[in-house]
């Protein structure tokens, strides 16, 4: 796939930054770095919000343990981008209960930055989170915590296509090649019956160890799936693995946007066992 600029304007920045001792390719890798260390913040400080400080620790610590992450994180890997950026969302949306307005502009402008890291996958990993935590989640049904959720969908939407516009204005074909070719990355089939057992293959060791303490966290706050802590990293966890399956590519990389909420909600779980 081809992605968005966000990820490539960092690869150049930091070559450049490191041009005086490292050779250009390893410069434009450190990206991939900083990134993953957003991502890691960001999980963090959301796991501490939604289950309190202890979790805060565990979460860096399993998100830095996952398989999926050691492997693609010392690679030119622009999908990295897309992740940090959905961590950024959910630490955004999940302070909405208590800083409706700080946690909305954050989760707002998270979302922006997806679509600019990732394209139509960073918007569908983002946006559908804020119109389904503003009808699903209790902790969020308050007149602030709405009227947040719906700004900061506005910045998102509004940031998000600022980019995309700005192409369209002024290179028209370069445009409808990239919409052709996100199109095409969703319309060329989804995952079938018959792919089911590489699908667990894969999931099962690229999110471990995730995956075990995330079903166990679920299965502990089964009676309260209505709840922020659990509905948030659940809802992420859900579209990420629907957007695996439709766009229909196979891949390890493909499994990457599936981490943070399995994180959280590994990070959750982390003091009950």
């Amino acid at each position: 796939a081809d992605y968005p600029p966000l990820y490539y304007w960092l690869a150049v920045l930091t070559a450049w930054a490191t041009s005086p001792f490292l050779a250009p390719h390893d410069g434009a890798r450190l990206a991939t770095a900083i990134f993953t260390a957003i991502a890691v913040y960001c999980i963090a400080r959301a796991a501490e919000v939604l289950y309190g400080r202890p979790a805060r620790t565990p979460a860096a610590m399993l998100t830095l343990g996952s398989l999926g992450l050691v492997l693609h994180a010392h690679e030119t890997q622009p999908l990295v981008a897309v992740v940090a950026m959905l961590a950024l969302t959910l630490r955004g949306l999940a302070r909405v209960p208590q800083q409706p307005v700080v946690g909305s502009i954050t989760a707002g402008v998270g979302s922006a930055l997806a679509i600019l890291a990732g394209g139509l996958q960073g918007a569908l990993l983002t946006l559908p989170l804020f119109p389904l935590v503003m009808t699903i989640s209790r902790d969020c049904h308050t007149p602030h915590a709405s009227g947040g959720l719906l700004l900061g969908l506005s910045i998102a939407l509004g940031a998000g296509a600022l980019w995309p516009l700005a192409i369209l204005l002024q290179q028209p074909e370069a445009f409808a090649l990239w919409l052709n070719a996100s199109w095409r990355d969703i319309s060329s089939g989804p995952l079938g019956p018959s792919d089911a057992v590489r699908v667990v293959e894969l999931l099962s060791w690229f999110t471990w160890p995730l995956w075990p303490i995330a079903l166990w966290a679920l299965w502990r706050g089964r009676r309260n799936l209505g709840a922020l802590p659990l509905l948030l990293p659940l809802l992420s966890s859900a579209i990420a693995f629907a957007w695996l399956l439709v766009d229909g590519e196979l891949a390890q990389v493909a499994a990457l946007p599936l981490l943070p909420g399995l994180a959280l909600l590994a990070a959750g779980g982390v003091p009950t066992l």
